[in-house]
């Protein structure tokens, strides 16, 4: 479902899309990175949404406090920037969900592991979405929204493997021309 509605995000600005999760950690962890409202409604064994308390379901409460987090570190993609998904890649990747932030002096990517104990390797192009004078691309890489290490490619064509991941960690990079 959320693959069907990225086109539909990155070319209308308004009104944001919602999403119902009563128990999905992987739907809240992508409806951050796509940037939805997310109706949080769980609910109690053989209830109806909204029967229970999010505090009743440790999980999906450290899931969306580690999404608020993230969201709040990094707002101003979310809010100013321009969402192109998974567009930067030159090739897609099965094993990851990948969300695209462009704001005109710096980029950041969202990247999900769908599946498994993994690198995911990204094989994109930046130049399309965010050029440098000097060609060349300072890459902040954030674990959880830790700065794990800054690194510098000399062109816009970017292959980065992320650490080991597991099942619905989220890794970012934040791109900015140098």
């Amino acid at each position: 479902m959320m693959v069907a509605i990225t086109a539909l995000i990155s070319l209308l600005t308004a009104p944001r899309i919602n999403i119902n999760i009563d128990r999905s950690l992987a739907d809240a962890k992508r409806g951050f990175a796509d940037n939805l409202y997310l109706n949080v409604w769980p609910r109690k064994a053989d209830g109806i949404n909204g029967s229970d308390y999010i505090s009743n379901h440790p999980e999906l409460s450290e899931t969306l406090k580690q999404c608020a987090r993230l969201r709040k570190q990094f707002l101003d993609y979310f809010v100013s920037g321009t969402f192109v998904a998974d567009c930067l890649l030159s090739k897609r990747s099965a094993d990851a969900h990948v969300s695209t932030y462009v704001l005109p002096k710096s980029m950041l990517v969202i990247v999900i592991n769908k599946a498994g104990k993994k690198e995911i390797t990204l094989d994109s192009d930046i130049g399309p979405w965010l050029k440098s004078v000097t060609g060349r691309y300072k890459i902040k890489h954030y674990i959880d929204g830790k700065l794990l290490k800054t690194t510098s490619i000399s062109k816009p064509k970017w292959i980065q493997k992320t650490p080991v991941m597991n099942n619905l960690d989220i890794c970012l990079y934040e791109v900015i021309p140098e």
